[in-house]
C-alpha cells in the first residue's frame, strides 16, 4: 500500500487488510529491534575499540622495528668495517708513497 493511497476503509475487510499490513510491518520492526545493539554493548564496543593501534602507532612501531631489524643493524656494521678498511686503505697508500719518496730521495746521487 503506497502513502499516497488514503482513501479510508470502506468495509470491515478491508480495515482487516490494512490491520493485517500492519501487524506484518510490526512483527518486522519487532524483529529488527531485537537484533539491534544496546546501550551496553556500543560501550563495549568502545571500550575495546579504544585498545585498538592507531595509524600513528604503528607507524612508530614500523620504524623501530626498521631501526632495530637484524638487516639494518647489519648495514650499519658492514658500513662502518667498511669506512674502517677505506681508513686504513688510505693511510697504508700514504705510507707507501711516502715510502717510495724517501726510497727514491734516498737513492739520488747528491
Amino acid at each position: 500500500m503506497s502513502d499516497n493511497d488514503q482513501r479510508p476503509a470502506d468495509s470491515i475487510a478491508v480495515l482487516d487488510l490494512h490491520l493485517d499490513y500492519l501487524r506484518k510491518d510490526m512483527a518486522k520492526v519487532l524483529l529488527a529491534v531485537a537484533n539491534m545493539a544496546t546501550k551496553d554493548d556500543l560501550r563495549a564496543l568502545e571500550q575495546r575499540m579504544q585498545s585498538y593501534a592507531t595509524k600513528d602507532d604503528l607507524r612508530a612501531l614500523e620504524i623501530k622495528v626498521q631501526l632495530g631489524a637484524v638487516g639494518t643493524t647489519l648495514d650499519r656494521w658492514l658500513t662502518s668495517a667498511t669506512r674502517w678498511l677505506a681508513f686504513l686503505a688510505m693511510v697504508g697508500a700514504v705510507g707507501g708513497v711516502m715510502y717510495a719518496v724517501v726510497h727514491f730521495v734516498d737513492r739520488v746521487p747528491k
